[in-house]
């Protein structure tokens, strides 16, 4: 953003030089325009940036997400465990607050899992992002070099080419003069210009070429990880309908229906659509908690919705029904 000039008490160089690559560029170019050094200069830009991308990919390699991943599961309920917390749970009141705690200090287990893997995922996001913006900075020190490259093999052509017409002229016209001094022109253009540069015009395009790909195989490393954490993450999205559609089943038993305890077969009833993946089942429990919800307003059981409202329903579509 440009500054107004009144607030400046004292100008710096760096305030008039271009930013990005072209501001490296510039700040690194040779006192003697050499072709040589400004392509080498350029790659050097562009190792530098691979280097700096590959390691941020290093610092969070497939290893030690796994390693993550391991500590997240030790910590988080397995379905077997969210099922037989609810097997033939009582149904009085005592039974009812110890269920409450059980039921938040799982659901912080899942939740707290859950933003651990949303962390990670957003670090390795950024890492792709980065990744893809080192892609376009190839492309974009590609693109210059291929502009110089057509100048250079010009060049190269026309040196080559003024060196063939010299061979034709007589000796005798080129022993001294201009045509003298065109002469050692060319011979220094040919060993201090055409060869070095017919090297780098036939390596250069290859050497970016392999930059680019690695940093292509990079990303490919991250994307894979990051096909792993959503795995994580939907696994955990699976425990906490399956826990919330137990707890919010087990009210409704208890203070609508009216049971003593939990049934079984209503419990395997209930967690049957979420195991067996219906495609109706997130209909199911939203109907389950509007006929919870109905149920425990029409008999006046106030403290059993507040402990509903609670339980924090995350993969249940309760804020649809207002209290």
């Amino acid at each position: 953003m440009a500054e107004d000039g009144k607030n400046i008490d004292f100008f710096e160089p760096e305030m008039f030089m271009p930013g990005g690559i072209l501001g490296k560029v510039l700040a690194n170019f040779p006192a003697k325009p050499d072709p040589a050094a400004i392509f080498a200069m350029l790659l050097k830009i562009a190792n530098e940036k691979l280097l700096e991308f590959e390691e941020q990919v290093r610092e969070m390699a497939m290893e030690k997400i796994e390693e993550i991943k391991a500590e997240i599961m030790s910590r988080i309920p397995t379905k077997e465990e969210l099922i037989r917390r609810f097997k033939n749970a009582a149904c009085s009141k005592a039974a009812q607050a110890a269920m409450e705690k059980a039921y938040n200090i799982l659901h912080g287990l899942l939740s707290k899992g859950d933003d651990v893997i949303g962390g990670i995922r957003d670090k390795f996001d950024a890492i792709i992002k980065k990744g893809e913006g080192f892609k376009a900075i190839i492309m974009k020190v590609g693109n210059v070099l291929k502009k110089i490259l057509t100048v250079v093999i010009a060049l190269i052509v026309a040196i080559l080419i003024l060196e063939q017409i010299i061979l034709v002229i007589p000796l005798m016209w080129i022993t001294g003069g201009i045509l003298m001094k065109i002469v050692k022109a060319v011979d220094w253009l040919k060993d201090n210009f055409v060869k070095p540069m017919i090297g780098i015009a036939r390596t250069l395009p290859q050497t970016l070429a392999d930059i680019g790909n690695f940093a292509i195989k990079l990303i490919a490393i991250v994307a894979a990880v990051i096909v792993s954490i959503i795995a994580m993450h939907e696994l955990i999205k699976f425990l906490m309908q399956v826990l919330e559609a137990l707890y919010l089943k087990y009210l409704n038993m208890c203070n609508v229906i009216g049971e003593d305890i939990f049934p079984n077969e209503d419990l395997q009833t209930t967690i049957d659509p979420i195991l067996n993946d219906d495609p109706n089942k997130d209909k199911q429990l939203t109907d389950l908690y509007a006929s919870t919800l109905d149920g425990l307003t029409a008999g006046g059981n106030f403290k059993v919705i507040e402990r509903l409202q609670r339980a924090d329903f995350q993969q249940i579509g309760y804020k649809t029904y207002k209290i």
